[in-house]
């Protein structure tokens, strides 16, 4: 059997930097004088390293652009304590691994679905002392706890003593089975982060306190890719007659984010990438087209929409929806302050319909915006919001010299305390000029057609 190899490794970049990928061409792929590759020195007797990266469990991942299946994508010799020995790709297509357990026993195992030719894959192997498991693209592939012999893979062993080589195997006799294909976002982790199904997004992984070793892959400074994990420069990879390549898996919108060239939001996963990252909630956004949201019901184990704003970053830039709809955002996170499609907004929101909303938070719960600090101009929504108190079909808070106009809401709300209002829960020393809700109201106490609580210093024109 033919093998390509794939390393295991880590992910993450700037999100506002030009996303590329790393392109490997198989060159000399029969001579063993292959030219491009990366390597990562030996970590074997990094002490620091063992004890912080495996505690017999670790998560491997990426996203890989094959061209053929016949050459090697990556060579993990990498076998500290339990971690991948290799993961390959065979010439079928399928993904197979080597992984010694905590007896040194090799655990091996073959997917049950192929990757797919000139496609981006999202490939990850979990381990956990005993047993691992693939998936691709989100897919379970399956696991294994006992050692094989899987004979068709011995030749491609590798004893570790080299280190980590990315794109090649190295053999004995020089460098072999190169890959064919791209690479991006590579990212090892010391906890088993999947243990069935998931969601694959096309945005980049963040660095967090289980990342060990984070490739962006969008850089390339001194001849080396760097490592955005907590162990920095040091696990920083060397790289051999590596290109980028502009094709990859994260797609920025169009647009630089400035009153001149806003991002242009045309889709559910570009409006995701707003979400996705406290630095997108200062820029400058146009939508330009319907949004079917409906699929958020399915997202982050059943919470759905993760709302753009919060306590700790407020959305400070400007959303404009050019008169376009958001239809059937869902939101359930009844647990939680501060919900509605943004969270908290301290900069403006303007044209923009949100019809079909199903959302359910607690305290400061509205349609566009659980708290309002900035400006909503020309916005409606439809659709079913309840929450506990402060709970409005546009907005649960409008606050702190805020403004709402020209705007109306047929949203059913439902309350379960006080402060309950067809339009806004709460206006706390703001406006709200010429608009209306039609909707149905129910809470306990302050409830109101139109706002549950007109506070001090406030007025309705």
């Amino acid at each position: 059997m033919k093998c390509k190899l794939l390393f295991f490794g880590m992910i993450f970049s700037v999100i506002f930097a030009q996303n590329y990928s790393v392109e490997f061409d198989a060159s000399d792929a029969t001579s063993g004088n292959v030219n491009d590759y990366i390597k990562l020195d030996n970590l074997i007797n990094d002490q620091e390293f063992i004890e912080h990266n495996l505690d017999y469990e670790m998560t491997f991942e990426c996203f890989i652009k094959p061209h053929t299946y016949h050459q090697s994508f990556t060579n993990s010799s990498f076998i500290l304590g339990g971690i991948i020995e290799r993961l390959v790709i065979d010439d079928n297509g399928y993904l197979a691994c080597n992984i010694k357990n905590q007896e040194g026993d090799l655990i091996n195992l073959v997917s049950n679905d192929q990757l797919e030719l000139n496609q981006w894959n999202h490939i990850a192997l979990t381990y956990a002392g005993v047993s691992i498991s693939l998936y691709i693209n989100g897919v379970y592939q399956g696991s294994k706890g006992s050692s094989t012999s899987y004979a068709d893979m011995q030749y491609l062993f590798i004893d570790g003593n080299d280190g980590i080589s990315i794109g090649i195997a190295c053999m004995e006799n020089g460098w072999w089975y190169p890959y064919d294909g791209l690479i991006d976002e590579i990212r090892i982790s010391n906890i088993k982060r999947y243990w069935d199904d998931f969601e694959v997004t096309n945005f980049k992984f963040k660095p967090d306190s289980n990342t060990v070793i984070l490739y962006h892959l969008d850089t390339i400074i001194n001849n080396k890719i760097i490592n955005d994990s907590y162990y920095g420069a040091k696990y920083d990879a060397d790289i051999f007659s590596i290109t980028l390549n502009e094709d990859s898996p994260f797609q920025t919108p169009i647009g630089n984010g400035t009153p001149e060239d806003p991002y242009q939001i045309s889709d559910l996963n570009e409006l995701h990438w707003i979400a996705s990252d406290t630095a997108n909630w200062s820029y400058h956004y146009v939508q330009t087209a319907d949004i079917n949201a409906a699929e958020t019901k399915t997202w982050n184990s059943g919470l759905g929409w993760p709302p753009i704003g919060n306590e700790y970053a407020h959305f400070t830039g400007d959303y404009n929806g050019n008169n376009f709809t958001i239809d059937s955002l869902f939101i359930s996170r009844d647990t939680i302050d501060n919900i509605g499609f943004f969270g908290i907004i301290e900069g403006t929101v303007r044209n923009l319909n949100l019809s079909d909303v199903d959302i359910i938070g607690r305290s400061h719960t509205g349609g566009i915006t659980g708290v309002n600090l900035g400006a909503i101009s020309y916005c409606n929504s439809s659709g079913l919001i309840n929450g506990f108190n402060l709970v409005g079909g546009l907005a649960g808070f409008n606050s702190a010299i805020a403004k709402i106009e020209y705007c109306s809401s047929t949203c059913t709300i439902t309350g379960v305390s006080d402060n309950i209002g067809g339009l806004v829960g709460v206006n706390s020393n703001s406006s709200i000029v010429s608009s209306y809700a039609t909707g149905s109201v129910s809470g306990n106490n302050q409830v109101g057609g139109l706002v549950g609580w007109n506070y001090k210093y406030s007025s309705i024109e």
